[in-house]
């Protein structure tokens, strides 16, 4: 039986300790949003103390343990929690959770607490608006949704916060401040909504079956990254595809329809391309409709009046033919039921050639009118990865000023699976990638959500890992060539002679 050995941060210790047969070990104190001292990298500050004790054990130790650990996580668009087990053969299914430690004195605590402020178990909803500064969402914000959500959806607040914040004065509104990390829990076991930020208290929350809400500001780092791994959570990402610095309230207000205004567990609708969840939001881009993205880059004009359902429709527009096994997806005529009865028709007919006209893809606004609800905006990399898995290889791309054309060939055998050398001008964001087919789909195709810098990060992990050393020169040389940098140039020299080291 294994020795099971945890690295813990105390700002966690209340739980931490309540787990059973591990030993602790602490790393070193970690800064919170109140504290002027510790350090932001605990867990690099303890690689070298955990080295030494692996050190004593050179034949029975083993180490599970990384920073962001696998440079592709951004192409499988993986939580840092999915990746980091990936990293230690660690294969997490869709129903992931985290877990958290909860004591029955908690419960027993929250409803003393609810009964005490006129609180009935469900009918309530825990917001939690504080955070780093640059993940604050604004208490003006979470104040004027603390009243929407009571005018509108007939719910009162119980706001857990540090004293920091100030008072809330809406009328109904619970100031739970200064709580226990187990008190805060018991209130989640408790509440029938939780809304809250890029924070600790939201991955707590995504443990129980709560519907949750999660405002994203950061730009810096990509909401897939730290996203709470919860089947039913929405996460408000309009910051993240606009030039605006903050989500608007209507928008949050929309997503909590979404998760409230059905009678399934799960509301969610579900990606016609690759089946995960749609599970962010982009913000209303119509009246009466949230934009829902998938993190394939596919996106769904959800009609919050109807609970987002659309007529059945399995034929599709005649206007939307190019000419036979050609597919026009840069109109506006797209619901989940066409794109199925198109890929009914390539899996029956098995065509060996199959081209697609798109929109040129790029972060812009997302305006109203852009797409009527119940139909889809479809992007190129849910596209490339559904035929490859169909057996289909890319064979060209066509670019012109606002489209962009996609053509398919079917591969026989093994030979769908060759690393085609050829470099191609790919469309990704608001730039060109000049990248081969394989070293697109393995390492790239995340490109609704990628920005040049990010390129370098895959490039700087290979090198961390030691591993890939074929490919570290050619990502490198894709990373330049998509933003000529003195950080790019830094790391294709990198690149270039740590390929060479790692071939000998």
């Amino acid at each position: 039986m294994a020795h099971c050995i945890v690295y813990a941060d105390r700002r966690w210790q209340e739980l931490v300790v309540r787990l059973k047969n591990i030993e602790i070990r602490w790393f070193p104190k970690a800064k919170d949003v109140l504290s002027r001292d510790g350090t932001n990298n605990p867990y690099d500050q303890a690689q070298e103390t955990i080295r030494r004790e692996i050190r004593k054990f050179r034949k029975s130790a083993y180490l599970a343990y990384a920073h962001f650990p696998m440079p592709d996580r951004y192409a499988r668009r993986e939580t840092t929690l999915e990746a980091t087990a990936r990293s230690i053969g660690l294969s997490l299914k869709e129903a992931a959770r985290p877990y958290l430690p909860v004591a029955p004195e908690d419960l027993a605590w929250a409803e003393g607490y609810l009964k005490e402020h006129g609180l009935e178990a469900g009918k309530f909803v825990l917001v939690s608006p504080y955070s780093w500064e640059n993940k604050r969402w604004g208490k003006e914000n979470f104040s004027r949704l603390i009243d929407l959500l009571r005018d509108r959806l007939h719910l009162r607040s119980v706001v857990v916060s540090y004293p920091e914040i100030g008072p809330f004065d809406n009328p109904g509104v619970v100031l739970a401040y200064n709580l226990s990390l187990g008190q805060i829990s018991g209130l989640m076991q408790l509440a029938g909504l939780y809304i809250g930020l890029d924070s600790g208290p939201s991955h707590m929350a995504a443990f129980f079956d709560l519907p949750v809400i999660v405002v994203f500001i950061e730009k810096r780092t990509f909401p897939f990254e730290v996203r709470p791994l919860t089947p039913s959570g929405l996460y408000v990402v309009e910051s993240f595809f606009s030039t605006r610095s903050m989500p608007n309230v209507e928008t949050v207000l929309g997503a909590v329809t979404v998760l409230l205004s059905s009678k399934k567990k799960f509301p969610i609708p579900e990606c016609p391309m690759c089946t995960k969840p749609m599970q962010y939001v982009l913000g209303e881009a119509n009246p009466g409709a949230l934009r829902l993205m998938c993190s394939c880059g596919l996106s769904f004009e959800h009609d919050i009046t109807s609970t987002g359902r659309v007529e059945k429709n399995t034929s599709f527009p005649e206007r939307n033919f190019l000419e036979e096994n050609d597919y026009n997806f840069a109109e506006q005529s797209w619901t989940p039921e066409n794109l199925r009865s198109v890929q009914s028709r390539i899996e029956k007919n098995a065509p060996e050639r199959v081209n697609f006209l798109l929109e040129k893809p790029d972060k812009k606004e997302w305006g109203a009118g852009d797409f009527p609800p119940g139909y889809l905006d479809i992007c190129p990399d849910s596209i490339w990865e559904w035929m490859w898995r169909k057996g289909y290889r890319i064979e060209r791309i066509e670019l012109s000023q606002d489209r962009t054309r996609l053509s398919f060939s079917r591969g026989k055998g093994e030979n769908r699976h060759h690393r085609n050398p050829a470099r191609l001008r790919i469309p990704w964001g608001n730039t060109l990638l000049a990248s081969t087919e394989f070293q697109y789909l393995r390492w790239f195709s995340y490109g609704t959500w990628g920005t040049p810098a990010s390129l370098v990060g895959i490039v700087k992990g290979q090198a961390e890992l030691s591993a890939w050393p074929t490919e570290i020169r050619g990502c490198a040389w894709t990373a330049f060539l998509a933003q000529k940098s003195m950080r790019s140039l830094r790391w294709l020299i990198k690149g270039f002679f740590w390929g060479l080291k790692r071939q000998k």
